[in-house]
């Protein structure tokens, strides 16, 4: 671990070095953008409207190569729940350093450059993120990233030193389902903010035209009070100490020019004495006709493998009434209706299959989700 952060420390500062030496050039504009997500839901029992989401963002070129970039989402609905906290969530916070190349070092608060597929919305195509994305993918990381592509411009890379992800909780349903009092399935999730620092690394490769593969890889440790909620949830036992937290993954991503779009993610992790996995698959067709209907369909799984036999425990952990110890799996279906040529202004018509695994004597929840929705940027 320490040897790991030395040499990006080192590739951090050989980066900085070469970027000070860049031309100065006059300074560009600030940019401010946004868009909101208005949806209206149409739940078993509960069709409502919903200002779901509402985003501001500046952007900065402070010089040819230096750039700054700032966001924040608005989440109207957390007001039905004001002990709740706050509606506003910072969602990046980041100055850019860019090299001759075009590789960059990202300071500050973002999504990870360094680990698996990015889900920003030109990589997830569904509007919600989705069951493997919650758990591995989602979460933004505060911390320093440098990445880019080889001198080949084919192999790209990604390398991070940032702070942990502590284990939390997300919710399979809707976010603001859980200010609705509507059914939702706990799981558990990479969330939060942790105190410790860990390390991300990410290599792609073109294997086929259009499609390329990605291996990636987290390491970090956990806290007491990690370790503490994992055995609350019933994933590891009372007395477990072991402070592991590592993600390995395996990515291919791929599009076609005439329209065809397959992504795959496999997603491996051990946390403390907890090993589980993730995976998923998305089929969609895009057509060349920029205001033709876009279709996606993605599966995915979480598997917890609750019965697994570890040394340390004994009996072994058990499927129990606490949903994190439950498999999950989720089916996404969604179709996009661009409504302008070439402006970011669509509707989306999606519907979410939630399947839990419960133990015995359990019945599955009812927290299928079924929305359309008007995307309007500016």
């Amino acid at each position: 671990m320490r040897k790991g952060f030395v040499i990006l420390i080192l590739a951090a500062v050989a980066a900085a070095w070469a970027l000070a030496a860049a031309p100065a050039a006059q300074a560009a504009p600030t940019e401010v953008h946004g868009w909101t997500l208005n949806r209206l839901y149409g739940e078993p029992g509960n069709g409502h409207f919903e200002m779901e989401r509402i985003s501001l963002s500046a952007a900065k070129e402070v010089d040819t190569d230096i750039s700054t970039y700032i966001e924040w989402y608005y989440h109207h609905w957390v007001n039905r729940k004001p002990s709740a906290g706050s509606p506003w969530f910072l969602e990046s916070a980041y100055v850019n350093y860019k090299d001759k190349n075009g590789n960059q070092l990202r300071f500050g608060k973002g999504r990870n450059m360094c680990f698996g597929i990015v889900p920003a919305y030109g990589n997830r195509r569904h509007s919600e993120y989705g069951l493997v994305s919650e758990t591995m993918t989602q979460e933004r990381i505060v911390g320093l990233q440098y990445f880019g592509t080889f001198s080949d411009k084919k192999a790209g890379f990604g390398i991070a030193l940032h702070n942990s992800l502590p284990p939390g909780a997300r919710f399979a349903g809707t976010d603001q389902a859980y200010f609705r009092d509507d059914p939702v399935v706990a799981h558990l999730a990479d969330k939060g903010e942790g105190k410790n620092l860990a390390v991300s690394a990410r290599l792609t490769y073109p294997v086929v035209q259009g499609g390329k593969v990605g291996l990636s890889f987290r390491t970090g440790e956990l806290r007491s009070t990690d370790i503490a909620f994992l055995a609350g949830k019933g994933l590891v036992a009372p007395t477990a100490t072991d402070d592991t937290n590592r993600r390995w993954g395996l990515d291919f991503d791929y599009k076609c020019p005439k329209g065809f779009v397959a992504q795959a993610e496999y997603y491996a992790a051990t946390a403390s004495t907890l090993d589980f996995k993730a995976w998923d698959l998305l089929l969609g067709f895009e057509p060349q006709n920029p205001t033709g209907i876009k279709f996606y369909a993605r599966y995915g799984k979480l598997d917890l493998d609750p019965t697994a036999v570890i040394p340390s425990e004994l009996p072994p952990r058990q499927v129990t009434a606490s949903t994190y110890t439950w498999d999950q799996k989720q089916l996404i279906l969604s179709a996009v209706k661009p409504l302008r040529k070439g402006k970011p202004v669509w509707l989306q018509l999606e519907f979410i299959k939630n399947m839990e695994d419960p133990p015995a004597g359990i019945a599955e929840v009812d927290n299928d989700v079924l929305f359309l929705e008007l995307f309007t940027g500016f």
